[in-house]
This record gives C-alpha cells, sequence and structure tokens, in this order.
C-alpha cells in the first residue's frame, strides 16, 4: 500500500513537510504557518495516530533550514491522502507564507491551547475555524484558490477526517503494474504561479458540494459523526 497520514504504519511516523524559498524564516511566519495552515490540517487528520506522532516529530513552530536558501515546515502530518487535500495544503501554505504579515492571530498562545493540540483535541480549536477561515478569505489571494481550499471548510465543518488506513493510489487514479496515472480532470483555474509568494501550486481539483460525497473511500477521508 501507499499511505500518508501521521503513523500509517504501526510505530513509523511520516509528515508533510512543505519546502519554501525566496523568503526568509521569522516569528511572524512560522506564527502564521502554525495557527493558519498547521490548524486547518490539524483539524483534518485522524487524531489517534497523530497523537503518537507528535511525541517524537510535527511540534508547533519545527522547521529546519535548508541549504538551497530556504527552509521546510514540519509541523503537518503528509498530507497526500488525495489530490484535493494535497492541492488544498498547498494553496493554502501559498497564501499564509504571501501574506502573513495579516494573518496575525495567535490560538495557539496558552498552554491548554498548546495542550489540545498535542492531545489531538479538534472540539478545542474548531470554535476558532470560522475566525480563520474568515481571515484567510479577506486575502486578495483567496478568490484564486478558494476551490482548491474548499474541501478544508467542508471537511471541518463536517467534521470528517482523512483515512490514513487507504492506499491512497486509488484516490490519485495511479494504477498497479506500471501503468500510466490517470489523467487528472481539470476543471477551474490551473497553475497560479508568481503571485508574490514562495512557493506555487500547480494541482487544479474539482469539489463536490455535497459533504456526504466526501466520506467515499475515492477522497481517503471518513465522517467522524
Amino acid at each position: 500500500k501507499w499511505l500518508a497520514g501521521s503513523q500509517p504504519v504501526g510505530g513509523y511516523s511520516i509528515g508533510g513537510h512543505i519546502h519554501f524559498s525566496n523568503i526568509k524564516i521569522n516569528a511572524a511566519l512560522l506564527r502564521a504557518l502554525d495557527n493558519y495552515l498547521g490548524l486547518l490540517v490539524f483539524l483534518i487528520e485522524d487524531p489517534i495516530p497523530a497523537i503518537k506522532r507528535r511525541k517524537k516529530y510535527g511540534y508547533l513552530g519545527d522547521y529546519r533550514l535548508k541549504d538551497y536558501g530556504g527552509f521546510e515546515y514540519r509541523t503537518p502530518a503528509s498530507w497526500l491522502v488525495s489530490r484535493e487535500v494535497s492541492a488544498a495544503v498547498l494553496c493554502l501554505a501559498k497564501i499564509v507564507s504571501s501574506r502573513y504579515h495579516y494573518l496575525n492571530k495567535n490560538f495557539l498562545n496558552s498552554p491548554e491551547a498548546q495542550a489540545a493540540f498535542y492531545e489531538g483535541n479538534h472540539s478545542f480549536f474548531r470554535k476558532n475555524f470560522t475566525e480563520i477561515w474568515s481571515d484567510l478569505k479577506r486575502t486578495e489571494l483567496f478568490p484564486l484558490y478558494a476551490q482548491e481550499l474548499e474541501i478544508f471548510r467542508e471537511m471541518i465543518e463536517n467534521e470528517v477526517q482523512w483515512n490514513e488506513k487507504a492506499d491512497f493510489r486509488k484516490a490519485w487514479k495511479i494504477y498497479a503494474g506500471g501503468k500510466a496515472v490517470s489523467p487528472a480532470k481539470k476543471e477551474g483555474k490551473s497553475a497560479r504561479a508568481n503571485q508574490g509568494g514562495s512557493i506555487t501550486a500547480n494541482n487544479s481539483v474539482s469539489v463536490s458540494s455535497s459533504p456526504s460525497r466526501r466520506a467515499h473511500s475515492q477522497y481517503n477521508i471518513r465522517t467522524t459523526r
């Protein structure tokens, strides 16, 4: 199987490190990544393996400088569970890294909030989602990626988590036996390069308007209610 998530195989943790270049790491950027990217990924991940992973990896503010002059943000688990989720994460990373000066709320600045994060307590932060989403929507880049980002809103508002036990080749339409990858259905806008940020998301995805559809295995996500 090809698996993503936090710890899809017992005792072996994996991460969804996001690499940035053409931007310098600083406290404001790192805080924005934790609050506007890390928290949204946190709210759609499976909390049980996430708790196990964060005993050693995926701490808040976790980054590493790279020899190409940029850095990698190491807090999220592997988000390759589906093309839809992957595109949403990369588009969100684009917005946060490009407009972090305007994304200055800190929902993690108390011992209770940090404990809730490491304990996988989704309900503690779900109440903050509306404010986080509103801040993101106020950025001028949001309309460019609104279609891709919609899966975050659908999953969080409907308390849906990704399924890290499912082989993500099905969600990505990658076939066994060395066969070619099925071409992605292109809908909406494609790449939005050079919009004043540090990364480019080339994924173009379609988002279902029905939350129940999101729970189907082809998206590698599952309902929790």
